[in-house]
């Protein structure tokens, strides 16, 4: 068990690739916090993975309430009393166009995307630090890389700041032993990608990505295995980046 007796907090981790991730670190040993806005999804989640022989929890968190975020590694913390791994895996998406686009939808994208995820990581980092240890995984996009192919200017240029940030991130926790990390899915199936024009990718290895696919890359940034690394941007896309 590559994660055994770790406290990991994932976010929106009731569906899609956080749902792949929370079920692919309690198989690996993880008491897993699944945190998100859907309470029945997330609750029946955290109680089947309990049911496995493994305790999970559920945390309900509205991340646009940015009020609220930095509580919730507190919240997380107090539960279990420490926090190994934070997966910043909740993100919202559109297909507006640059000239449909209002700032109310820029700004919510934003919210969440992004200013989520710094007062998340830095409460984290901070809780992290008096352990002297521990790993965060930022989810980014293809489409942070290539401007994006079906999504909202938002969006891809959110996505584009978290790999940045990811780095920024890196540099500031490396002295309190924390590592950060960002996974960079290509197209993938979920319920963000179910109105894609799949015509418009031309994809190496002939397929579509799972959330699993993508949670074996997480799990990896999450384990041992991959202690020598921070600031690394790892693409899990099938290739169409070098099409």
């Amino acid at each position: 068990m590559l994660l055994k007796d770790k406290i990991a907090l994932v976010t929106g981790g009731a569906n899609g690739i956080g749902r792949a991730v929370c079920e692919l670190f309690n198989h690996q040993g993880a008491r897993v916090i699944v945190c998100d806005f859907d309470a029945a999804a997330g609750g029946q989640l955290a109680d089947d993975l309990s049911a496995r022989g493994t305790e999970a929890f559920f945390l309900h968190a509205d991340l646009s309430r940015l009020d609220g975020v930095e509580g919730v590694a507190q919240q997380a913390c107090k539960r279990f009393g420490r926090l190994d791994v934070l997966v910043n895996n909740a993100g919202i998406c559109n297909t507006v166009s640059i000239d449909e686009m209002t700032m109310e939808q820029w700004d919510r994208t934003y919210g969440i995307n992004i200013k989520a995820l710094f007062l998340l990581s830095r409460a984290v980092v901070h809780l992290m630090s008096a352990q002297g240890n521990g790993k965060i995984i930022n989810l980014g996009s293809m489409a942070g890389r290539n401007g994006g192919v079906s999504v909202g200017a938002d969006y891809s240029s959110s996505k584009a700041a978290v790999i940045n940030l990811t780095r920024t991130f890196a540099g500031y926790a490396a002295k309190y032993g924390v590592q950060v990390n960002s996974v960079v899915p290509g197209v993938i199936q979920t319920r963000m990608s179910q109105d894609f024009d799949l015509s418009r990718y031309n994809i190496p290895l002939g397929r579509m990505g799972t959330p699993e696919d993508v949670a074996g890359a997480i799990l990896f940034l999450a384990s041992e295995f991959s202690d020598y690394m921070t600031g690394s941007c790892v693409d899990v896309n099938g290739g169409f980046m070098m099409s």
